[in-house]
Parts: C-alpha cells; sequence; structure tokens
C-alpha cells in the first residue's frame, strides 16, 4: 500500500485499470419466505503490471432470506468477501471474510414505522485494509415518520 507523509494509507490512481466480471442476483418467494442471492465474479487488473488491483476482491457474495408476519419483517444476510491483496505486487492477501447482518422491521401504522438492524451480528474480525481496525459488531435504529 502506498503511504501518505502522516503514515497512513493513501488512495492513488493506477496508470490502466480494466475491470470484466459478471453479475448474476436473482430472488424468489417460496412458503412464506423471500429469498435473494447475488454473486459478482470480476478479474480487476492493473493493465500496467498485470497484476489484480489492490483491496478489489475477485468474488463477493450476498444471500439473504426475510420473511414477513403481519406487520414485522425479518431478515437474516450472508456477505462473503474474496481474497484481496494489500498491495500492486500481489504478494500479501488479506483473508477472505463472511459478515451476518439482521433486520427488523415494524410497521407501527400507516405513516411511521420503526426497525433495526445489526450488522456482523457474531463480531467477526476481519480487515479491508492490513492493520486498520474494522468496526466489528454495528448497531442501527430508525424511526421513519412519512405523513
Amino acid at each position: 500500500l502506498k503511504s501518505c507523509a502522516a503514515g497512513g494509507f493513501c488512495y492513488f490512481n493506477v496508470g490502466q485499470a480494466n475491470v470484466k466480471g459478471t453479475s448474476i442476483q436473482g430472488q424468489h418467494s417460496w412458503g412464506g419466505f423471500d429469498f435473494s442471492a447475488s454473486l459478482d465474479d470480476l478479474v480487476p487488473v492493473n493493465e500496467s503490471s498485470g497484476k489484480d488491483l489492490i483491496l478489489r476482491a475477485r468474488r463477493t457474495t450476498h444471500i439473504a432470506v426475510s420473511k414477513r408476519i403481519q406487520s414485522w419483517i425479518f431478515k437474516l444476510e450472508n456477505q462473503t468477501i474474496g481474497q484481496r491483496f494489500e498491495e500492486s505486487a500481489n504478494t500479501n492477501a488479506l483473508s477472505p471474510y463472511q459478515l451476518l447482518n439482521v433486520f427488523i422491521g415494524k410497521s407501527i401504522d400507516k405513516n411511521l414505522s420503526w426497525s433495526l438492524r445489526v450488522d456482523n451480528i457474531n463480531d467477526h474480525y476481519y480487515e479491508q485494509i492490513k492493520n486498520y481496525a474494522s468496526p466489528g459488531r454495528i448497531y442501527f435504529t430508525s424511526l421513519k415518520w412519512t405523513p
């Protein structure tokens, strides 16, 4: 990774990048459950060196299942990020990781709804950039009023 004068990571441009790939996604309802899934297969190449672009996974997936029960919705998601390289020589790989997320929502009336989302519910340690802390478990809640 390129370092800034302050000692941290800096984004930088490459001479020529080429990102090709395939994205597949789908959804289906069955037995009162809604299922969705997506798969991204990429070939992210730095044309100058022929190596993979840094911090770009070749494969990512997202799988979710949700269920509505009266005015409630419950959703479970799994996100997988594949191996990435932390530097342009492609010698130091960052480990792939999976995150498990949960969402619960409730329609209180026609104008008011509440939701709670917990990302990385199992508090899995992962690195998006080497030696930079990842947030761990994250909680979001909202109260939405739409008159």
